[in-house]
């Protein structure tokens, strides 16, 4: 089986195409007076950081420590930054809307992150080697282990230095719409290396099917091609497409044109029922997953992009790719798609000449019209390559 090639990972540009894209998704509260946020800014220490983490009030879920964004030099010259007193960026928190009193991290989970993973065990896999490196000022320091750090005499000053380093945290409360959240969040994270939207869902919907999601896309697998990727994202995009392929899989008819509410709702849905639902949720995340693969072995390195002006564009579609994939979750209609892939390529070349479907992959999914017609006109020229009927794909409720 012929694979896609290899890309270079995105970048934070990509991200931040990924965001805007979302943003753009996001239904805003019609109300001003939702955005009517209280704003507290707290001076807190490393050390008070590093407690409020042990405490779990502030939530960096140690299931998220191998999506790393950051080497291991870049964390070390932060732990030097804090103990030579140099200025840090600030760390933005908001109160988890769902669990009062615990704090999500809007800008800054790098850093803390790698806090956390210089004192506490569970955080420690954060760190790529347990040892501190690129020091240019404490060149002292390179080579010297975490475990000594904290442990050896001669390091007490230094430890001392670091655990009542100042770093500034400014606090968002007072939320009446969880969609204020997103906007801030997306508001937030533009440049630098920002974080997706996928990380602030993971954070808000907990549970044994987050993890799941998270432990399925930390291991080699289709997505990881289709991105050009060969370890899990740090920006949890693999997460977040194999959930949206799980969602249009299993609760396509449920879709009402917030692609947002959608994702978040699968999400509680099959945390909530996840003792009952694992296995055939197993079952189904399989089958997805054999989908992407074939999907690139029909497309190849066009997978997922859209055709338009006699070329295929260079950055992953969303859109173009759920369609692409979602019908050949079915395991005799991928059979079929591997016999004739020349002429499901053909077609869907043909297709993306039609107005209609390319308006419905580059305009918003808002529009649930605009989502039904991408899926239906796709699922007709496929299944005339295929000679067979494909199943339809329902979209929302019945009008």
């Amino acid at each position: 089986m012929t694979r896609a090639k290899a890309v270079a990972p995105q970048d934070s540009d990509d991200i931040d195409e990924w965001n805007r894209e979302d943003a753009a998704e996001l239904q805003r509260p019609a109300r001003p007076s939702a955005y009517e946020v209280a704003i507290s800014a707290r001076d807190w220490t490393v050390g008070t950081i590093v407690q409020q983490v042990s405490q779990e009030n502030i939530d960096l879920d140690p299931a998220f420590q191998r999506r790393n964004a950051w080497r291991d030099a870049r964390r070390s010259r932060l732990v030097e930054s804090f103990i030579l007193s140099f200025p840090v960026p600030q760390i933005v928190l908001a109160e988890n809307p769902r669990k009062r009193k615990s704090y999500i991290v809007i800008d800054g989970k790098q850093r803390l992150m790698s806090i956390a993973g210089f004192f506490l065990p569970e955080f420690r896999a954060y760190w790529k080697a347990p040892v501190l490196s690129g020091l240019e000022i404490l060149k002292d320091l390179n080579g010297v282990s975490i475990d000594d750090f904290l442990s050896k005499p001669q390091f007490a000053q230094y430890r001392r230095q670091l655990d009542n380093a100042d770093i500034r945290a400014t606090v968002l409360s007072g939320f009446r719409d969880e969609g204020v959240l997103y906007d801030i969040f997306y508001r937030i994270n533009t440049g630098s290396v920002p974080l997706s939207s996928q990380e602030l869902r993971q954070v808000l919907n907990r549970g044994a099917f987050a993890r799941f999601l998270l432990d399925v896309t930390s291991q080699e697998n289709a997505i990881w091609r289709l991105l050009g990727i060969a370890e899990p994202d740090a920006r949890l995009r693999d997460v977040e497409l194999l959930l949206r392929l799980i969602a249009w899989t299993e609760f396509s008819g449920t879709y009402a044109g917030n692609m947002k509410k959608f994702l978040d709702d699968t999400m509680t849905s099959l945390n909530a029922s996840w003792s009952t639902n694992q296995k055939r949720i197993r079952e189904v995340v399989e089958q997805i997953l054999l989908a992407v693969d074939t999907a690139q072995d029909v497309f190849g390195d066009t997978v997922g992009r859209k055709y338009k002006d006699g070329k295929y564009e260079g950055t992953l579609n969303r859109a173009v790719l759920e369609v692409q994939a979602v019908f050949l979750v079915d395991k005799a209609i991928r059979a079929s798609a591997i016999k004739r892939k020349a002429a499901v390529k053909k077609a869907f070349v043909g297709l993306s000449a039609d107005a209609s479907f390319l308006a419905a992959v580059e305009s918003t999914t808002k529009s649930l019209e605009n989502t039904r017609a991408r899926f239906s006109l796709y699922r007709k020229v496929f299944g005339h390559a295929l000679g067979k009927t494909v199943k339809a794909l329902p979209i929302g409720k019945s009008e």
